[in-house]
């Protein structure tokens, strides 16, 4: 079995985000106790650089604009209360980007804790990827998107949609468990609908 500490074994949070070399991200599906707006921004920061198809990536206005548009495939679900803004304005244009892709999440007892995403990646249109498939991620980590210093254990599965559908494979465990979180919430989201309609025939490789 292989050593999980080895440094080869290590990456770091935005890495494991970031969309794989010719990808960029089409949906996300995330879910946390608490978010911070600083840790946030870096998550999307990696998606935003995928977005560019320069080699040196993207210029800050450039990134700004791309989580604009990253708001819209992109839904976060979040224990109510537990949104952390460390400094940033209410009232900032950052913030309300913001407003678009959280969603609080209230249980009747007890908290929302699990730290979980779902990532859709599609090829860019370039003749390097003619024939390429869509890329879909599983993270599950062990601490929340905040700027703790902490290490972190977590698990990466990579997949591609397979034929037919398969209720009690992973993908087909997470629809069910993205499908519960709609009991919590008066979320509308074609982000949400669409990784729920498309998760059960997904087959992730597994380690």
């Amino acid at each position: 079995m292989k050593n999980p500490f080895h440094h080869k074994n290590r990456h770091s949070v935005v890495d494991m985000f970031r969309p794989p070399p010719g990808y960029r991200l089409d949906q996300a599906v995330g879910t946390t106790y608490s978010v911070d707006f600083v840790t946030l921004t870096s998550v999307l920061m990696a998606f935003a650089d995928a977005e560019s198809d320069e080699e040196n990536g993207s210029s800050i206005p450039e990134q700004l604009f791309a989580f604009t548009r990253l708001s819209e495939r992109l839904k976060l679900f979040v224990n109510r209360g537990c949104i952390l803004l460390s400094g940033v304005r209410e009232s900032s244009r950052i913030c309300a980007i913001y407003d678009s892709l959280i969603e609080e999440v209230s249980l009747p007892e007890g908290s929302f804790h699990p730290k979980l995403w779902f990532l859709s990646y599609k090829p860019k249109q370039t003749p390097e990827n003619a024939g390429a498939k869509r890329i879909h991620r599983l993270l599950v980590g062990s601490r929340n998107l905040t700027l703790s210093n902490c290490w972190e254990l977590a698990v990466k599965l990579d997949g591609q949609s397979a034929t037919g559908i398969r209720r009690d494979s992973v993908g087909g465990v997470l629809a069910r468990y993205l499908k519960s979180i709609q009991q919590f919430t008066e979320c509308q989201s074609n982000v949400l609908d669409t990784a729920i309609a498309n998760l059960p025939s997904i087959e992730f490789s597994l380690p």
